[in-house]
């Protein structure tokens, strides 16, 4: 091992073969672990050299074994329960704010900052980087599906690249006038997904057009989601936001005597449990739910240890999920 590379948890961890937990609880002095175990860890970090930063150890000393959970209402809960599982491999409890409202919002978030070892904003909504440089000044802070903060570890999802690859799939099956549908509600993973459309479609040579935008609302079935976006009439493919909004726009299809996958492909995003019941079922993309959850709470974990920001983004995959509605499968 190059004596030039600065130890870290996961090296600790990877010498001594245990997981970063173990080595959180080892070096924190919570949790109980046994005694060969602590040993072994131990002795890890003595044979790197590990020494955590004097503010992360600062940070252990406050006690609070908690760490803070900030989501909003498109949150997956397997997102939220793979954080709380793992947040609580070290003795850490999770405290929880639902960020829907408006810019009070803030003030309750760095609140919750001063109150626990460490951070997740886990969000479609955008908050602005002086807040998040506020919140990092509080405790370690980690940010999902935004770009990265000067000091603060960013979790990514692949959304423009997997949107391509459904637009490539779509056109491969031999589909060529493709519309966008998104909510109303605007965020970075929605525009990520129509950059990622919008290229596929030039790559290709296929008319880019507008994102179509129905008026209603995800939660409310009796409005006909194709009221305003009569574009789609003349489309073979659809694509969506996410998969409320795919069924709905099926259903109102067939009410229209238009045939999913025959007339038109419908593909939907989020992988929900809805999806696979569908008539016909959804094809969507299945996203990292639980593994944002999980790698969120390691790197917090991390950082109240001694590891330092990451100089780079943590880049997680969608899956995509063909079944019937993209209509390859029974072509």
């Amino acid at each position: 091992m190059s004596t030039q590379k600065k130890a870290t948890i996961y090296s600790v961890a990877s010498e001594a073969g245990v997981s970063i937990a173990t080595v959180s609880r080892v070096l924190g002095t919570r949790g109980r672990v046994a005694p060969t175990t602590r040993r072994r860890v131990e002795e890890a970090a003595a044979r790197l050299n590990y020494a955590p930063l004097a503010s992360a150890r600062s940070l252990a000393s406050k006690r609070h074994a908690a760490l803070g959970l900030v989501v909003d209402t498109t949150t997956p809960a397997q997102t939220i329960t793979s954080f709380t599982n793992h947040a609580a491999t070290s003795s850490e409890a999770v405290m929880l704010v639902v960020a829907d409202g408006p810019h009070d919002d803030h003030q309750r978030i760095a609140r919750l900052a001063r109150r626990v070892d460490g951070l997740a904003l886990v969000t479609e909504r955008e908050f602005p980087a002086d807040l998040i440089t506020e919140l990092a000044s509080s405790c370690p802070v980690v940010t999902v599906g935004r770009q990265p903060v000067p000091g603060v570890d960013a979790v990514l999802a692949n959304h423009a690249d997997m949107s391509a690859q459904v637009v490539d799939h779509l056109v491969a099956h031999g589909r060529k006038h493709l519309e966008f549908v998104t909510g109303p509600r605007t965020d970075n993973a929605a525009r990520e997904r129509y950059e990622g459309f919008s290229l596929a479609l030039l790559r290709a040579g296929l008319p880019v057009p507008h994102p179509r935008v129905p008026t209603w609302e995800a939660s409310d079935w009796t409005i006909d989601p194709l009221s305003g976006i009569d574009a789609v009439k003349d489309a073979d493919g659809l694509m969506c936001a996410d998969d409320v909004l795919a069924v709905a726009l099926m259903a109102a299809l067939r009410q229209k005597g238009v045939t999913v996958p025959h007339d038109i492909a419908v593909v939907g995003w989020g992988d929900a449990p809805m999806s696979r019941h569908s008539w016909p079922s959804l094809s969507t993309v299945h996203p990292p739910a639980a593994e944002i959850g999980q790698v969120a709470a390691l790197r917090l974990q991390a950082r109240i240890q001694g590891d330092g920001p990451l100089d780079h983004p943590i880049l997680l995959t969608h899956t995509f999920l063909p079944r019937d509605s993209c209509g390859c499968l029974t072509r």
